[in-house]
This record gives C-alpha cells, sequence and structure tokens, in this order.
C-alpha cells in the first residue's frame, strides 16, 4: 500500500506543477537558477522513466543506482531553493522556482520510494533505514 500512496503523490505534484504553470505563466528568467530547475526537470522525468522499467524488471542493481541518483537530486533541489531564496527575484519569479523545485524534488523523492519496493523487503519498506538501501 505505501508504493501505491507514492505513486498517488507523485501525481498529486504533477498536477501541483501544472497548477502552478497556470499561477504563475509569465517566463522565467534565463540564468543560472532556471536552467539548473530545468536540470532537475529533466533529471526527474528521466527517473521516472527508468524507475517504471528498473521496476517492472525488478532491476535491483539498477534501482539502487537510481537511488544513489536521486538522493544528489534531492541535494540539487535544497541547494536550488536556497539560491532562489537568496535571489532579487519579484514575488511571481521566486514562487515559480521555490515551488517548481520543491514539487519535483516530492516527485523524485516518492519515486526513490517506488525504487525501494525492488530493493527492500516487504516488511520494511514503511520502516526502512537510509543505510540499508545504500547496501542494498
Amino acid at each position: 500500500m505505501s508504493l501505491v500512496k507514492d505513486v498517488e503523490r507523485i501525481g498529486d505534484n504533477a498536477k501541483n506543477l501544472a497548477d502552478l504553470a497556470e499561477l504563475c505563466p509569465g517566463a522565467l528568467p534565463d540564468d543560472d537558477n532556471t536552467r539548473e530547475l530545468l536540470s532537475i526537470q529533466t533529471t526527474v522525468e528521466a527517473g521516472l522513466r527508468e524507475a517504471f522499467e528498473v521496476f517492472s524488471k525488478s532491476d535491483s542493481e539498477r534501482a539502487s543506482e537510481l537511488i544513489r541518483r536521486g538522493r544528489e537530486m534531492e541535494k540539487r533541489c535544497d541547494s536550488l531553493i536556497a539560491a532562489v531564496a537568496g535571489a532579487s527575484y519579484g514575488g511571481q519569479t521566486s514562487i515559480a522556482l521555490a515551488l517548481g523545485t520543491r514539487y519535483f524534488k516530492r516527485i523524485g523523492s516518492h519515486t526513490l520510494n517506488v525504487l525501494s519496493g525492488v530493493v527492500l523487503p516487504l516488511h520494511k519498506l514503511d520502516l526502512y533505514d537510509e543505510d540499508e538501501i545504500e547496501q542494498a
């Protein structure tokens, strides 16, 4: 059931991204922060595509690699939010960049939770330790 909840949350955050695009329809600035957000978007979208294949094949080695890459992506999101907070953007741009980053981070994190279903035994899915996934 926890995996189903994670898939549902991926959908919820995808809808949040669509809503954000309607709320903040203006173009984002052509700068390093926007480029980083677009790179994060590409990483998350690729991770979703790969996760489907990895999960359907129960490829635990590939799942572990995707989980490690996903943890790096989460750190990039945290760094980007800090950069946006320190920038002198207007309100709409700040909101679009910060929330967009946050929604992509959540989609990526829930994708990692789904991948944990490949590397962890069923009884540990909701109760795992980060180190257990790294060792799997």
